[in-house]
């Protein structure tokens, strides 16, 4: 008992720790919690002229929509609320406590891939305080990053929780949060195929996966239909921008295309999901716009 209550207390230490050192740390963009140039205020300044829900609408199929994001918008919402109604400014402090979430959800998948408590904390500690890390709180447009990947470590928990408690109905909450993390920002697009290797490799040694296999095949189909769907109508969004607004795509050197087609463009997004899925180093370092890694 005596035992149980002292590991409770030091975990409790901990998470205070960890949050008050990231508190100081961003506390200078706390206080300040200015817009930058470029895609803050790209992103952020139309929203400060929707006050309505017919509003958004309206602005969500317009050009001036550049994605097609509608939870990062609610995220922006919410702080373009607190602006309106009590004055306070707190984009750079709504991404800190989505920083922090991501970190706790962080711990708890390493906990249920069977990492040692105290290896699982410290890893924690490393990943949360990670300079790499430190743009997508400083950069109010990197919220949609944040939202993406706080859904995602919801879905890849509740994933891990199904060999102890399997339903159908945890499978539907799987889809539910892989489709918030879609629709935060489509980074995580290749999930489904993430998972079907996982399933593949651990098929002979996990008995859940064999004793469920046919609805597990069943949700595997739900979501690359719904990544394949928002995959396809960001495409299509994309190239409606550049048509109406007149933009010039670079072309892509590498694939030797000089225009959108639907075949090209799965391509240069399936290689930028690749990248920032595999090689992540590479996107906190630079942003190559004619490259394959970047759509």
């Amino acid at each position: 008992m005596l035992r149980d209550k002292l590991k409770y207390s030091y975990s409790f230490l901990f998470w205070i720790g960890l949050a008050a050192i990231l508190s100081l740390l961003y506390f200078p963009l706390l206080v300040i919690d200015p817009l930058l140039n470029r895609d803050d205020t790209l992103l952020v300044l139309p929203l400060l002229k929707v006050h309505s829900l017919s509003e958004y609408f309206y602005f969500f199929q317009s050009p001036g929509n550049y994605d097609l994001q509608p939870i990062r918008d609610i995220s922006y919402f919410i702080d373009i609320l607190n602006l309106r109604v009590f004055a306070l400014k707190t984009f750079h402090l709504q991404n800190l406590l989505l920083w922090i979430a991501c970190s706790f959800l962080f711990y708890r998948l390493l906990l249920k891939l069977r990492v040692e408590n105290f290896v699982a904390k410290l890893c924690t500690a490393l990943f949360a305080l990670h300079p790499a890390y430190s743009g997508s709180i400083a950069w109010v447009a990197a919220r949609k990053h944040l939202l993406a990947f706080f859904f995602l470590l919801l879905c890849l928990n509740r994933f891990f929780r199904l060999k102890e408690k399997f339903s159908t109905s945890s499978l539907g909450v799987l889809i539910l949060f892989f489709a918030l993390s879609l629709f935060s920002q489509p980074i995580y697009v290749l999930l489904p195929l993430w998972l079907s290797l996982y399933l593949v490799l651990e098929f002979s040694t996990q008995a859940w996966i064999r004793e469920n296999i046919g609805k597990l095949i069943s949700f595997l189909v739900l979501l690359f239909l719904l990544a394949g769907i928002v995959s396809y109508v960001n495409i299509a969004h994309y190239s409606y921008i550049y048509e109406v607004t007149g933009d010039k795509l670079e072309k892509v050197n590498a694939l030797k295309l000089t225009k959108f087609t639907p075949i090209g463009d799965s391509l240069l997004a399936l290689g930028r999901y690749f990248y920032q899925l595999v090689i992540p180093w590479s996107y906190s370092t630079s942003y190559a716009r004619s490259s394959i890694k970047n759509l």
